[in-house]
């Protein structure tokens, strides 16, 4: 196992998230065909999308001897901090306009959250 690749699966993960939570939007048709099913109809996050910094320390644990400094995995749990982003998302709409209502309709696409700036 090597360090500096576990860094980057963590770092890989995190921005798969963010996009998850911010722009990777399904979108059906009336009879339920998906329509974004293409990467010309699918945004994915890239090298545009992704923060400039994301810094990544490893934590000494309580895990396995074998494991690099006793990991268990490290590619799919920071996935989920998208999560984060998703309600980072949330409150900067609320500050700047407090009679949004928070809801949880994901992705929070650009569209999405200019609508609900403006939103009564």
């Amino acid at each position: 196992m090597n360090i500096t690749i576990d860094i980057g699966q963590v770092e890989g993960a995190v921005v798969q998230g963010i996009g998850w939570m911010t722009m990777e939007e399904l979108v059906y048709d009336k009879t339920g065909k998906l329509l974004s099913n293409s990467l010309t109809t699918y945004k994915v996050p890239d090298i545009y999308s992704a923060p400039k910094n994301i810094q990544v320390t490893a934590l000494e644990s309580d895990g396995p001897d074998l494991a690099l400094l006793r990991s268990k995995a490290v590619g799919e749990p920071p996935f989920n901090y998208g999560i984060g982003a998703f309600f980072a998302i949330q409150k900067a709409i609320k500050a700047y306009n407090p009679t949004y209502k928070i809801d949880f309709d994901a992705p929070l696409t650009p569209e999405k959250v200019l609508m609900r700036l403006y939103q009564k």
